[in-house]
C-alpha cells in the first residue's frame, strides 16, 4: 500500500490480483469522510485499513466497469451499504462482469449490486469538504470516467493514462 497525505485528502493506494489493479481509499482530512475507488482484487485489504482506522465508508466511486475494477464490490458490500457511483454508459460491462470473471478463470462471482448513483460529466460528487469533477473520458471502456480535484490536484484516472504510457484502447468497447 502507497500512502500520499496532502493536508486536504489521504489517498492509500492499493495494488494487487491477476491485473495488478490499482484502487484507492480517498479519506477528507476535514471531514474524516472516506470513499474508495475501483475495489478490485484488493478490496480486502481496503476494508481491514477502514476497520482499522475506525473509519466508516462513505461512497464507492467506479471509473469504468472492467472486472478487474469491480471484481471486489461483493467484499465492499458485505462490509457497508455506502452507495455505488457508475456511469450509465458503464452499465452493460458491469452487469456482465460476472460472466467476464468466469470466462478469464478469475472463478465464480455473484452478481454485482446495482448502482445507486449515475456519474453524471461536470456535476461534481463530494466527499466531505473535497468536490471531484466528474470527467467524461471514454477511450478505454464505455462509460469511462475522470474524478479531478483542482484544488488538491488529483485526477482518478482509471484505466485512460497508466505510468509513462497512455491507458489501453484495445479492449472491448475501446476506441
Amino acid at each position: 500500500m502507497r500512502k500520499l497525505v496532502h493536508h486536504l485528502i489521504e489517498v492509500r493506494a492499493f495494488t494487487g490480483g491477476a491485473f495488478a489493479q490499482t484502487g484507492y481509499l480517498l479519506r477528507c482530512t476535514a471531514t474524516g469522510e472516506t470513499a474508495i475507488v475501483d475495489p478490485g482484487a484488493t478490496a480486502g485489504a481496503m476494508v481491514t485499513a477502514l476497520r482499522e482506522g475506525g473509519h466508516a465508508l462513505g461512497a464507492v466511486f467506479l471509473t469504468h466497469a472492467h472486472i478487474d475494477h469491480v471484481e471486489g464490490l461483493g467484499t465492499i458490500r458485505d462490509f457497508s451499504d455506502a452507495p455505488i457511483f457508475l456511469h450509465p454508459e458503464a452499465r452493460p460491462s458491469y452487469d456482465f462482469a460476472p460472466q467476464v470473471s468466469e470466462r478469464l478463470g478469475l472463478g465464480p462471482m455473484a452478481p454485482l449490486p446495482p448502482p445507486d448513483r449515475d456519474f453524471t460529466p461536470g456535476t461534481p460528487v463530494q466527499l466531505g469538504e473535497r468536490s471531484f469533477e466528474v470527467r467524461f473520458t471514454p477511450g478505454h471502456a464505455p462509460g469511462h470516467v475522470t474524478l479531478y480535484d483542482a484544488e488538491c490536484g488529483l485526477a482518478l484516472v482509471g484505466d485512460v493514462i497508466f505510468s509513462k504510457s497512455i491507458g489501453r484502447t484495445d479492449l472491448p468497447g475501446g476506441d
